[in-house]
């Protein structure tokens, strides 16, 4: 094998070196990660194993089989890596370039009602977010009444509780560290509200009334909640200070590869398959602020009303007005792309 090819053989050695120099390069940082040092020495013990028995092995039938069994060793070893960094690149170039998640603004009527929904993300692109702005200003000159989507404050209890039964600190930053991970801008609620004139109105519930119908439906639940510490996204964040900036774009896009991915789907079973106590929380956190939404709706006597809210509501909230009044209808789709850099 290698006595009887060498030129194929060296040129497989420099192939491997190239390929985990790439590697190296991409993580920026020569000892930033193990698997990046192991990439590189692995082509120079390779390197230093076949050069030597080049000349030893003329000389051994047995080393030539030892030559076979490297052979083999490399064409696993470049599979591997070809299989995994191929399969992630393809996944993330998909979901990011080829086909994105849209959050959709969502035109609804009954004929005499007209209600246009915008879908929201609370991480975005600062474009998206000065596209919802201009809807706004849009919609607000034409005579539409804004209502959006802003959970009110509550007590200090009720929000450590709530940290806890879901496993997160929402803390006032949480949406610009986790946008931080994804290269993306958190929603900052303050920047739609109060433009063009003060036709707004907030149709969400309080802390404590969201806590509070948590427990109804999980009287287990204690202020102990479900976990003892919640995450902290701050130490995600920490985390991407110490990185090289090669290693932030990386992991920015393989966040938004996340996020469009699941954006996509629609779907919390995710979550409530790791902590079926999720499902609870989630019924409220959904389903009892998709009634109080609804219930907005119908009894306003606005007839023509521009919503904010987060995709996952759309559903639940359009399911309620129909079962309101049957005549709702959905008249007009335009999708947004919330994840893609201009």
């Amino acid at each position: 094998m290698f006595v009887e090819r060498p030129v194929r053989s060296w040129f497989i050695v420099a192939f491997v070196f190239v390929w985990s120099c790439g590697l190296v390069w991409l993580s920026g940082d020569f000892f930033a990660f193990p698997l990046s040092v192991l990439n590189l020495l692995a082509p120079g013990i390779f390197f230093g194993i076949l050069f030597s028995l080049f000349f030893i092995g003329r000389f051994s039938e047995n080393l030539v089989r030892i030559m076979r069994a490297m052979h083999l060793f490399v064409f696993w070893y470049l599979l591997a890596h070809f299989a995994v960094f191929g399969f992630l690149g393809v996944f993330a170039f998909y979901q990011n370039e080829i086909a994105p998640a849209t959050l959709p603004k969502i035109t609804i009527s009954n004929g005499e009602k007209t209600i246009v929904f915008r879908t929201m993300s609370h991480v975005a692109t600062d474009a998206f977010y000065r596209g919802v702005q201009n809807d706004i200003d849009a919609a607000k000159r034409e005579g539409f009444w804004y209502y959006y989507e802003w959970v009110r404050p509550g007590s200090s209890a009720s929000a450590e509780e709530f940290d806890r039964l879901l496993g997160i600190r929402f803390g006032a930053d949480i949406y610009a560290e986790l946008g931080r991970t994804a290269g993306l801008v958190p929603q900052t609620d303050y920047e739609f509200i109060g433009r063009v004139n003060d036709q707004d109105l907030n149709v969400d519930l309080d802390m404590d009334t969201i806590v509070e119908r948590i427990r109804e439906r999980l009287p287990t639940a204690s202020l102990s909640g479900t976990v003892s510490e919640p995450m902290d996204f701050s130490t995600l964040s920490a985390q991407l200070d110490r990185a090289s900036e090669n290693q932030r774009r990386v992991i920015a896009y393989l966040n938004r590869t996340l996020l469009n991915f699941f954006t996509k789907i629609q779907s919390i079973v995710p979550l409530t398959a790791v902590d079926p106590t999720l499902a609870d929380v989630f019924s409220v956190v959904l389903g009892e602020r998709d009634e109080h939404v609804a219930r907005a709706l119908v009894q306003s006597q606005e007839k023509r009303i521009f919503l904010t809210y987060g995709l996952l509501h759309f559903d639940g909230i359009y399911a309620r007005l129909k079962r309101e009044d049957p005549d709702y209808a959905i008249i007009k789709i335009e999708p947004y792309y919330p994840f893609v850099s201009e």
